[in-house]
């Protein structure tokens, strides 16, 4: 439903080609991190085990649209939002009103949830991107102000999880390894061979795209 409809979604998948181009492009199970979006797959490889380059705690934060001048005048105001701390100002742009709108709403709602309700320590989180992406509330590629100090802006990936608003450096150079268009998808009923470990039978899709058909 996803992958089919025009809501983004952007989490690590195993994915391998079954024939045509995707065959060649992934010819065995790889894990990558896929972006599905309006019928589209891509997926970039990115190591699942990656540190956050940083975290935005967000029990005392709060978030605003922008107004007036952003550090480094890259980007309009009207499309960043903030971040505010006790401790640091947060500059984010989101590319559209709506998508800085939403961005904003929800951080609201949250940053409400949990200063009624403060989470629970569990013992220490795991900050690798594949474990805060299982559980996160959203994952978005955005691009954020390194601050007064530093002008520079930087496309960092952002996961929302818990208590902290999470950004990732991204690998220099980053580009899709795979632009899929679907046509269709359907759940696999036949048995599949040489899966990797942990992966359910169950919850395969096969999915025909412009570049022949994939297993996800």
């Amino acid at each position: 439903q996803r992958l089919m409809s025009g809501q983004a979604c952007l989490g690590y998948l195993w994915l391998k080609g079954v024939d045509g181009e995707a065959a060649k492009d992934v010819p065995e199970w790889t894990c990558s991190l896929c972006l599905l979006r309006n019928g589209k797959i891509i997926h970039f490889e990115i190591d699942p085990t990656t540190q956050p380059k940083g975290k935005i705690p967000l029990s005392r934060a709060q978030a605003e649209v922008s107004t007036g001048a952003v550090p480094g005048a890259l980007y309009s105001a009207a499309d960043c939002f903030r971040c505010v701390t006790p401790n640091r100002t947060f500059h984010i742009f989101a590319e559209t009103h709506e998508n800085r709108n939403k961005w904003v709403n929800l951080l609201t709602s949250h940053i409400e949830n949990l200063q009624s309700s403060p989470a629970k320590s569990e013992g220490k989180d795991n900050f690798e991107l594949k474990a805060q992406i299982s559980t996160a509330e959203r994952v978005e590629f955005l691009t954020k102000s390194g601050g007064i100090k530093n002008l520079s802006w930087r496309k960092r990936l952002f996961v929302l999880n818990k208590e902290y608003l999470v950004y990732y450096e991204l690998p220099q150079g980053l580009r899709a390894k795979g632009n899929y268009g679907c046509f269709s998808c359907k759940s696999v009923s036949d048995v599949v061979k040489g899966l990797p470990d942990g992966v359910n039978p169950d919850t395969l899709i096969h999915v025909d795209s412009d570049c022949g058909s994939l297993l996800l």
